[in-house]
């Protein structure tokens, strides 16, 4: 304090020094300010990136959820349908339902109904090769994509899975509980036990879809 007592021009002296202390500490502040500004551009930008990539590897599947207009390539089985658009190929699998092929592969069916099933299937090739008749190759089909099966479209509103059903070639998965299409396929599976469709014009194999599956 008493440095201040002398002449204005120590005094003068004395100010400069200090606002020359000052000096390097506001800029650290500065420096500082600005390395948190710079980390926080940097972690938004690579935020960005990290969702735009996210945004194009979902993309496809996003799409894949909409209907839209496939072309059917091959039937490998009631089951199992090749299709292609201009972009991709899909291996598809009918929705909701377990077709006489994924049924005799189910490892909890019984030997004496899994026999059964085979003998059927082997004196009804048309049941086994049902798809074959009611589907054209090359023809184009409208398929949605959901939890990883296709629900094929034959008509508007018509799917393949309930004509599956509806003709004894498949029953309802086991624990279905979609709501849109619960009660389609209960009604469709209503007709081929009422009309002695497919596995549902054998008595033992009657007995066997009602053990071992629910409906």
């Amino acid at each position: 304090m008493k440095t201040f007592c002398f002449s204005g021009g120590k005094m003068k002296a004395r100010s400069i020094n200090i606002n020359a202390k000052r000096a390097p500490l506001s800029a650290l502040i500065m420096i500082l300010s600005l390395n948190e500004s710079i980390e926080k551009i940097i972690t938004y930008i690579q935020l960005k990136r990290y969702l735009i990539t996210l945004f194009f590897l979902f993309l496809p599947l996003l799409r894949a959820q909409e209907p839209q207009i496939l072309f059917l390539d091959a039937i490998n089985a009631n089951d199992s349908y090749l299709f292609h658009s201009r972009e991709a190929r899909y291996l598809c699998t009918p929705y909701g339902v377990w077709t006489l092929d994924r049924i005799t592969r189910n490892s909890d069916i019984s030997p004496v109904c899994k026999k059964a099933l085979d003998n059927f299937i082997m004196h009804n090739p048309k049941l086994h090769y049902f798809v074959h008749y009611i589907m054209q190759t090359e023809e184009g089909y409208r398929v949605e994509f959901r939890n990883g099966r296709c629900i094929v479209y034959l008509g508007s509103k018509r799917t393949l899975s309930e004509v599956l059903l509806q003709n004894g070639v498949a029953i309802e998965e086991p624990v279905f509980s979609d709501e849109e299409f619960r009660y389609r396929f209960h009604q469709a599976l209503r007709v081929a036990k009422t009309k002695k469709q497919g596995i549902w014009s054998d008595v033992k194999l009657r007995s066997c879809m009602s053990e071992f599956f629910k409906e």
